[in-house]
């Protein structure tokens, strides 16, 4: 699937069973509900404006959690898994879920 440069509207969800998922928002708009990022097994790498307005959830049951916004608090749940949650922003609009079973989640600024 092709998805590099395209602007999405309205829900967007996208999984995998097993495989890497990168994702970049340059032109996509944040003030629509709700994006999912789900895969099994393998990394979710997210880049988002860096001046844009929205809320996170992200989990990795084996993995790390990273992100370039200082507004994202990560907690790791126990030796293996790590969650994130936060508002970016002011009055976030939209919510982004990123979710792995097993492999690491890069939240970064774009």
């Amino acid at each position: 699937m092709a998805t590099d440069r395209q602007l999405f509207e309205g829900e967007v969800e996208v999984g995998f069973s097993s495989s890497k998922l990168k994702w970049g928002s340059e032109r996509c708009r944040l003030s629509e509900p709700h994006f999912s990022f789900l895969t099994d097994t393998g990394s979710v790498n997210a880049t988002l404006p860096a001046n844009s307005s929205f809320h996170v959830d992200a989990s990795t049951d084996t993995g790390s959690i990273n992100s370039d916004f200082t507004e994202v608090n990560v907690q790791k749940q126990d030796v293996t898994g790590s969650t994130a949650h936060g508002d970016v922003g002011s009055n976030p609009g939209a919510t982004v879920t990123l979710k792995t079973n097993t492999g690491s989640i890069n939240l970064q600024k774009g």
